[in-house]
């Protein structure tokens, strides 16, 4: 039983690191979206009005990608979760 436990939490600590991993690489895909939304707003500033027209159709894809990473977050989390819960007695020899 303890060596099980032990099993348990040392897989624990590694989806742990793992989540860790994960924040940090979110965190950084974040800071280089924050930069290029920057560097898009620089360039708006000499667009065209023809060009003013597809701004909102360009905003709608800019949110879909953030929904779309948020729920590939949400579901990476839970993977985690789930996988760090569900070796109860699977991993016995």
């Amino acid at each position: 039983m303890t060596k099980n436990l032990k099993e348990q939490l040392d897989k624990s600590h590694l989806d742990s690191e793992q989540l860790s991993i994960l924040r940090i690489q979110n965190d950084s895909l974040q800071n280089q979206i924050d930069q290029l939304k920057e560097e898009l707003r620089e360039a708006k500033k000499f667009h065209t009005p023809e060009m003013k027209h597809f701004e909102p159709i360009q905003q709608k894809i800019i949110q879909n990608g953030e929904k779309t990473r948020e729920v590939e977050l949400q579901q990476n989390y839970k993977k985690c979760l789930t996988h760090s819960f569900s070796g109860n007695g699977s991993g016995s020899k």
